[in-house]
């Protein structure tokens, strides 16, 4: 069953912010299927994309891949989250998951597998003969201007697990975003129903916890400083504080 009319949708995410949730619920709307993943290099296979594919990744925002996608007609759905958050889960990822990550080999070899000093050079990067990292926020950095873009609908990973009103709003939110009125109201809650079902947060391999303020307690006075000096202005502008007295 397809509903409305068919669309091209991209999901983009910051790292670590809820992308396989989010593939989820886009993919409870009949009629969707998965395609591949894609990153800034391999954006341009998607010339040969079809309706109601659903590529999703971690792409760098360009003028000219900006240009690109909507030369294709593509809707791309953004997801980003508290950065905070993102820097500790980053860390438990590259312990858990991310091996191939420079800075597991590090934390493996040179930090005795002390989490803690993993998180700091998670947040300030690392210049030593065996291991360059630029830290995470210059790594991620380059995805956060697709938040500005006008005409891409952007979303906060915590109004996805919040509870189950905001998620619901935040499906009503896509769903509005891909078909607008071209589907009714009963339509539209059975899709939403379908979008919630969906969801299986075990299925998904780089799931950890998904909580909300974790960074409150696992980082550390100086590496809040540090973070504050990166991202406290970026924090106010994306609402996760009113000023830089966190």
């Amino acid at each position: 069953m397809l509903i409305g009319n068919q669309q091209k949708i991209m999901v983009n995410s910051v790292p670590k912010s809820g992308t396989n949730l989010m593939i989820q619920l886009v993919l409870g709307i009949p009629g969707l299927r998965t395609a591949k993943f894609v990153n800034t290099q391999n954006i341009h296979e998607l010339h040969s994309m079809l309706p109601n594919e659903l590529p999703a990744g971690h792409v760098m925002y360009s003028e000219n891949i900006h240009l690109f996608l909507q030369k294709l007609g593509i809707r791309q759905i953004f997801v980003y989250r508290d950065f905070r958050d993102i820097v500790v889960s980053w860390a438990h990822f590259i312990i858990n998951k991310h091996h191939a990550h420079p800075l597991y080999h590090f934390y493996d070899r040179y930090l005795n597998r002390r989490f803690e000093d993993l998180v700091t050079h998670v947040i300030e990067g690392v210049q030593h003969p065996q291991c360059r990292y630029p830290g995470v926020y210059e790594e991620f950095r380059p995805i956060f201007p697709w938040r500005e873009v006008p005409g891409i609908l952007a979303l906060r990973y915590e109004d996805l697990v919040r509870d189950q009103e905001s998620r619901l709003h935040s499906c009503r939110k896509i769903l509005d975003y891909l078909y607008g009125n071209s589907i009714n109201e009963n339509i539209k809650n059975h899709v939403i129903h379908l979008m919630m079902q969906n969801v299986k947060s075990e299925e998904s391999w780089s799931y950890r916890r998904g909580a909300i303020g974790d960074w409150k307690t696992e980082l550390n006075d100086r590496q809040k400083a540090v973070l504050k000096k990166q991202v406290g202005p970026l924090l106010v502008r994306w609402g996760y504080e009113k000023d830089e007295n966190w």
